[in-house]
């Protein structure tokens, strides 16, 4: 992981702004998404505030849980951005602690385990009123150097 948090902070900027744009979860140019602003953070981790609006419930008062897991993976995708690196998530384990509420804010939080050039590990959670409400462990795979197409 960089060391100085500003230059990380940076390059995650740069990797997401260029690579993912149109990201449901935090992109820019995405006009329905989320908009998650990730950070990175002087532990290696890279974090983002979500406001749990109701428009994002599953059962009453309570955020999906769907919601929850793109969440955590998007702040993965990120987790990776700050070294460069572009990838999809290969395998995704996620465990639900307690309820998330909506109209309180949670923060999402992942960390990158352990990389090699073509498999990274990752772990990340939800925290809401000072707990971790969720929780998950991920592969993800290096994306080969592929052209793409405009549309």
């Amino acid at each position: 992981m960089n060391t100085d948090v500003a230059s990380a902070n940076a390059i995650l900027a740069e990797v997401r702004d260029v690579s993912h744009s149109h990201c449901r979860l935090c992109g820019s140019s995405s006009e329905h998404g989320l908009k998650l602003k990730f950070f990175a953070v002087e532990n290696g981790d890279v974090v983002a505030e979500f406001g749990c609006a109701s428009d994002f419930q599953g059962y009453p008062g309570i955020v999906h849980g769907g919601v929850l897991a793109a969440m955590i993976d998007s702040a993965m995708s990120n987790c990776l951005f700050v070294e460069r690196i572009n990838a999809v998530t290969a395998e995704f384990t996620i465990r639900y602690h307690r309820p998330v509420y909506v109209h309180r804010p949670a923060i999402v939080r992942a960390r990158l385990d352990k990389s090699s050039s073509r498999l990274h590990l990752l772990s990340g959670e939800i925290w809401q009123d000072d707990r971790i409400v969720a929780s998950a462990k991920s592969k993800f795979m290096t994306l080969p150097d592929v052209a793409v197409e405009e549309v």
